[in-house]
């Protein structure tokens, strides 16, 4: 039940036992389901969140409210870095801070400032491992040839096959999480 509320797929009922409680007061722990609240990255810079972008680099925390009002409920803040994740992703706004290197997993997300990109050129491909290893190396010379340019890179990685056992899943999110802190592989 722990591994539970903490993957926040239930949450305490108001008035119920604290939890882990004894076992004489399970019968006073209540619990509810949590209802699974998603966020399309477009709306972070839709229509009804116009007023959030008066400022040029509206923080985080008044696009979520501008999304709360919106829709009339309180968003999760994992439900909002995972739209922010993607609203980057797909270029529809960029860190106003290019010093930030990663997005916060607390609060402190809230305080993130925001803007949309003056233009936006994208390009996507999969990859072969030595096509990823020529790829780094032209990274340099891309630069060179558009100084005026800032230049980000996401990758998206999938491994396809039978599930791993918990050990190989953790040896992989291992090497993923040298090259950046929090990468891993997930379901």
């Amino acid at each position: 039940m722990s591994e539970a509320l903490s993957a926040r797929w239930f949450e305490l009922d108001e008035g119920s036992e604290p939890w882990p409680c004894a076992p004489d007061a399970l019968a006073r722990a209540k619990f509810r389901i949590v209802k699974v609240v998603e966020i399309d990255p477009t709306e972070l810079i839709g229509a009804g969140v116009q007023y959030a972008w008066s400022e040029s680099t509206p923080t985080l925390y008044k696009i979520k409210e501008a999304l709360e009002q919106q829709r009339g409920q309180a968003i999760p803040l994992d439900a909002l870095r995972k739209a922010v994740d993607g609203a980057i992703n797909k270029g529809l706004i960029v860190l106003a801070d290019p010093a930030t290197r990663t997005i916060p997993t607390t609060e402190a997300l809230l305080n993130l400032r925001v803007r949309l990109p003056k233009a936006t050129l994208r390009t996507e491909a999969a990859l072969t491992p030595k096509q990823i290893q020529d790829f780094a190396n032209i990274v340099s010379q891309l630069k060179q040839a558009a100084p005026e340019l800032e230049f980000a890179f996401w990758v998206s990685l999938t491994a396809e096959g039978e599930r791993p056992s918990e050990a190989v899943l953790a040896k992989l999110n291992a090497l993923l999480d040298k090259v950046r802190g929090g990468w891993k592989l997930e379901e």
